[in-house]
């Protein structure tokens, strides 16, 4: 398994506040029968608060998803802070519920849906308001008139607060975050259990504003979640769940009943229909909005935080430290100090990469589409939708930690230690793709960029700029393409760039997948590692700790070497033994920790893209040929050996029957597509036979497949 750093405050971590709204997601499946569902039924595939929802066992009973704005009592709006006895300040707020005025006079009688909410106020700050600041309510209590948030500030996060309410530029905003479980129909048109997924994973850890960051290393985590687990049981470890792994499911295939088709016209009977249980996490802006309160108009929230302080503007330090120190290639990584709370640094990633998934096969998250509006090939454009993935260096982070510390006042910070968050701020995309002149740095419009949980992106492409970027993806050569730069704003300096690179060779996520048993009697691990990707990986090494409880001690792998290097085809699995260096007394589970940056991924294009490949890539395409004869070929029809018939049949299917009477015709011939996307073979070529029938009786059939590429095929080849 991979090792995460330690968190400072575990509950906090499992909070609500750490689900955030899905990207884009298309994880397919069977379904469920509607008698089977024990949610709401949604009318439409994606479930928003403008639609009522259906109870499963009657469609007559509906419920909606409220809305969240800010109560008023005697004129005022129900929100406060407070001075508490044990230190710091309370802010609470009272929110009430209301159907989305879109439903209209439809939502009455209709029950509120099932949901989970979480509330935080988000705010811009720094110089340019340009870094986001998160105030999240740690506490949300039910009452009469719907719910009170609360949570508890020390003067610096108040300070900053009330100073954002009554700036419009910070462009404060109170967000409700409700999470619900619903079922969605299946579409009809879904035919397969096996499509490409595309799913954008928010990370749980780097959520929580108020902790230190728990860091997916640059080695991945163990697949709690295989299809196919490993031969080796061993009790399943509890891990965070990822949210949002939703589903869009392919329908059943409609059936057809052949009983009557020799007696009456055939039937068509209608498909069940199929459901999937997905989970979303919707948010609303409550009112007002934005979240600008004035102090000559609601002085009943500034007069309560009057004692000890007020508001001010949030300000930030740029700190720039080399990674590795001392080292010639090192890198500057910047890192913002708050100085209202010196002790919190913010931090941006190493690099962004393409994104593998959490389930196996741990395929990379990209899908590929292809159109042809006009049918022609030759015009076909081509979409890739990618999932792109921070990558965060612990030994950078580490390292910076001891120099961070330094920068920490000792006489009036509240803690001693650094506490390191990620940064969230805007952000732009600039990447290079083929362009009519070459290879062209471009403005990508329209990204919604995540720092701390990556982004999706989209491309359209014709299919020879498609080529070239998919080449770029798999090349192990140096290569512009495919590749650029976020750009972070901070107001602080020029923008800080934060490299990416789309390659399947270097990607984020699961590569391989561990299944262990402790020993009961010599205090060994014995370990299965199958490869879990589409690709060979090859391994030159596998550093491993064992840990029991809080201690690690270093371990050594018995029954399987890594000189040569160690070659695993997909699916390939291998079982050895993980011995500890020294012993771990006390209680708990002997726990391998593998560190697996030691594992090249070697990408295979030709197995890659098909299973990227959305059901919308037919397997083939259809290219038109004129196929003719002429007299003089066919010789003197008196003549016995005169040919009356030419039978050609192309490779794929299909055949075409020429004659003196009947000299032409057009066949469509079926084509890999796959060799187009590929570059393997941008003429078209096609194979086809010949059989050639003479007035004699004699026949002569090719004994193999000949190949032309050509739009036109005059017969007989002889």
């Amino acid at each position: 398994m991979v090792q995460p750093m330690a968190r400072a405050n575990p509950r906090l971590a499992a909070e609500m506040i750490r689900v955030r709204p899905h990207i884009l997601d298309k994880l397919r499946g069977r379904g469920s029968a509607r008698d089977q569902l024990t949610v709401p039924v949604s009318p439409v595939a994606e479930p928003t608060d403008a639609v009522l929802f259906e109870a499963p066992a009657d469609p007559a009973q509906k419920s909606y998803l409220p809305r969240y704005r800010l109560r008023e009592h005697g004129g005022r709006y129900e929100i406060g802070v407070t001075a508490v006895p044990q230190g710091g300040w309370r802010l609470s707020v009272g929110l009430e519920r209301f159907p989305a005025p879109e439903l209209g006079a439809s939502a009455q009688g209709a029950a509120e849906l099932p949901h989970e909410v979480a509330v935080f106020f988000r705010y811009g700050a720094g110089p340019s308001n340009a870094i986001e600041k998160r105030v999240d309510f740690t506490e949300v209590a039910n009452d009469p008139k719907g719910i009170t948030v609360s949570v508890t500030l020390d003067l610096a996060a108040r300070d900053n607060l009330m100073f954002a309410l009554q700036t419009p530029a910070a462009r404060p905003a109170l967000l409700v975050r409700r999470a619900i479980s619903v079922a969605v129909n299946l579409p009809e048109d879904a035919k397969s259990d096996q499509p490409p997924v595309l799913i954008h994973k928010i990370r749980p850890e780097l959520l929580m504003v108020n902790e230190p960051v728990t860091m997916r290393v640059a080695r991945p985590r163990i697949d709690t979640l295989a299809v196919t687990p490993p031969p080796i049981d061993r009790p399943p470890v509890a891990k965070p769940q990822m949210m949002h792994m939703m589903a869009r499911p392919l329908a059943m295939e409609a059936m057809i009943n052949p009983g009557f088709i020799q007696t009456v016209e055939p039937v068509q009977t209608q498909p069940e229909a199929r459901y999937q249980t997905i989970q979303r996490a919707l948010d609303d802006v409550a009112d007002p909005e934005p979240f600008v309160l004035d102090p000559r108009l609601h002085p009943y929230l500034y007069d309560g935080a009057a004692v000890g302080g007020g508001a001010r503007v949030a300000e930030f330090r740029r700190i720039v430290l080399p990674h590795p120190q001392g080292a010639p290639d090192a890198r500057f990584h910047a890192y913002l100090q708050d100085k209202s709370e010196p002790w919190v640094f913010y931090y941006l990633p190493d690099r962004f990469k393409l994104s593998r998934r959490d389930v196996a096969p741990f395929l990379p998250q990209m899908v590929v589409r292809i159109a042809a509006p006009d049918g022609a090939i030759d015009n076909a454009a081509v979409t890739i939708d990618y999932v792109v993935e921070p990558w965060i260096d612990a030994a950078r982070l580490n390292a910076a930690r001891a120099a961070l510390k330094r920068e920490i006042p000792a006489a009036t910070s509240a803690q001693p230690e650094p506490e390191l968050r990620p940064l969230q701020a805007k952000a732009s995309l600039k990447l290079w793709v083929p362009g009519v002149a070459g290879a062209a740095l471009s403005d990508q419009k329209d990204v919604a960029i995540d720092l701390a949980n990556g982004f999706v992106h989209s491309l359209t492409l014709p299919l020879e700029g498609f080529r070239q970027l998919y080449a770029a993806a798999y090349s192990q050569d140096a290569t512009s393409l495919f590749s650029g730069q976020v750009l972070v704003e901070t107001g602080l300096a020029t923008p800080e760039p934060i490299p990416v690179e789309i390659r399947f060779a270097d990607t984020q996520g699961e590569i391989l997948a561990f299944g262990e048993q402790p020993s009961d009697t010599d205090g060994t691990i014995a370990v299965s590692m199958r490869n879990g990707i589409e690709s060979p990986v090859r391994l030159t090494g596998l550093p491993v700790r064992v840990r029991k409880g809080d201690r690690e001690v270093d371990a050594e792998i018995e029954g399987v070497a890594f000189e040569p290097p160690l070659e695993l085809a997909p699916g390939a699995e291998v079982t050895f033994t993980v011995r500890p260096k020294a012993a771990l007394p006390g209680d708990g589970v002997l726990d391998a920790l593998f560190d697996t940056s030691w594992v090249k991924i070697l990408p295979d294009p030709e197995k890659i893209l098909p299973l990227i490949s959305d059901m919308s890539v037919p397997a083939q395409y259809e290219r038109q040929i004129e196929v003719m004869t002429m007299p003089e070929l066919l010789g003197d029809a008196a003549d016995p050996g005169s040919i009356i018939l030419i039978n050609v049949e192309f490779k794929g299917g299909g055949n075409l029957k020429l004659s003196r009477e009947q000299p032409s015709g057009v066949a469509q011939v079926q084509l890999p597509l796959m060799d187009l996307l590929l570059g393997r073979d941008t003429q078209g070529k096609y194979g086809f036979r010949q059989q050639i029938i003479r007035r004699n009786g004699s026949q002569v059939i090719d004994p193999s497949w000949r190949e032309a590429d050509f739009s036109l095929l005059v017969l007989p080849i002889v």
